[in-house]
């Protein structure tokens, strides 16, 4: 063995328990380099949960196509729309419409180009267009609290594979919503399955991986997301009409629905609830598929059924006690806030940037890749 495989050996060592023949490891992490730490297994599992973050990211700012307020003219001799010209949004004699029979005025685009034009949101209406949006981010709310508590009671499987179902199915219905009611509750329900993505896509990926990969893996999977911005912006370039590009950043993907059932359980999660038996399945194989064997002297030491009846007994208050934990949880919770809050800010506030819309979007969402990719060198590098 090289120098780096006998020190391995002696962390193992020291971690586990050795003896004659055997060797029993504490620690799920010091099992992987039997396994292989990323593998053929490792790599398609990965590509898996690639393909489920790039789905959960085109309902996000899928609206700043979908829900666009195109400009407006009047009816061709018209007796009370006297105005010439067309009038954006903001600009002077805008709201003229407003006090005109809707008869008298019209959108320069066609009724399929968007929401506004589909379901006729003018004057008082147009403030209806944001809501889409908002009620998208209180379903993430909502998800966010109630799939972290199923995926800590019935595991993160079951949670991935309802999440990236739902937003593909709801988010292909959406588009032939009959009136704008349903689909602002098609929103909202996609937002609710948001979360259910990210946190059975990041904690299968990361925890499969040995620890020296997981920064990369990790980030891979936001690029990923970052993608599906670029994504719904390069569509959105080809398809004029909002239902089409909204079936086309669903129904395409239907395929990866099915591709999640080869996604395992979550390891710790099996082993906090003391399926030890259903932790070595998922190691026999990952090792199989990678091409090597579990020796059979080593062995992953079970967890003392007093830690399952522990953590059974846990709940969603232990975040906030003891007071250090309330702490931490607290400064976490604000840290994502605001880092989420300038984020998608600073994304829809594209739109007021003064050149060519699809253009300025795709460069905006691209700029995000290469600090990605940084970030994955810095902390290799630095933590």
């Amino acid at each position: 063995m090289d120098d780096k495989t006998d020190i391995k050996a002696v962390e193992l060592e020291v971690k586990g328990t050795k003896g004659q023949n055997s060797m029993v490891i504490d620690n799920l992490d010091d099992i992987l380099p039997y396994v292989g730490e990323l593998g053929k297994y490792q790599i398609f599992l990965i590509i898996i949960m690639a393909l489920a973050t790039l789905i959960s990211g085109f309902p996000i700012l899928i609206m700043f196509f979908a829900g666009q307020n195109p400009p407006w003219q009047c009816e061709t001799n018209s007796t009370i729309c006297k105005l010439s010209g067309t009038f954006k949004s903001g600009e002077k004699n805008y709201k003229a419409r407003c006090s005109m029979p809707r008869s008298e005025w019209k959108f320069t685009k066609p009724k399929e180009y968007s929401i506004v034009t589909q379901y006729d949101l003018y004057c008082d209406g147009e403030d209806l267009i944001y809501l889409t949006t908002s009620l998208l981010f209180v379903g993430w709310g909502i998800g966010s609290v109630i799939f972290g508590w199923l995926a800590d009671r019935y595991g993160r499987f079951k949670v991935l594979v309802v999440s990236v179902c739902g937003i593909i199915v709801v988010s292909f219905i959406s588009a032939f919503s009959p009136n704008f009611a349903m689909f602002v509750v098609c929103r909202f329900i996609v937002g609710f399955f948001k979360p259910g993505t990210i946190v059975g896509s990041y904690v299968v990926a990361a925890e499969i991986l040995g620890p020296n990969y997981r920064p990369a893996a990790g980030t891979a999977l936001w690029v990923l997301f970052s993608l599906s911005l670029v994504l719904t912006g390069v569509k959105a370039y080809f398809i004029r009409e909002w239902k089409i590009l909204v079936i086309a950043c669903s129904a395409p993907y239907v395929f990866v629905c099915f591709l999640v059932f080869f996604v395992p359980e979550s390891m710790r999660w099996l082993r906090l609830q003391g399926r030890h038996a259903d932790v070595i399945k998922i190691l026999k194989k990952a090792a199989k598929v990678n091409g090597k064997d579990l020796p059979d002297g080593v062995e992953l030491k079970p967890l003392q059924k007093s830690d399952v009846e522990e953590n059974k007994k846990g709940s969603v208050l232990d975040l906030f006690r003891p007071l250090r934990m309330f702490l931490f949880s607290t400064a976490q919770g604000f840290g994502w806030f605001v880092t989420a809050a300038v984020y998608y800010g600073v994304s829809w506030a594209v739109s007021d940037m003064s050149g060519e819309m699809y253009r300025d979007y795709i460069l905006a969402m691209l700029i995000e890749i290469p600090a990605l990719l940084l970030s994955v060198y810095s902390m290799n590098k630095l933590c």
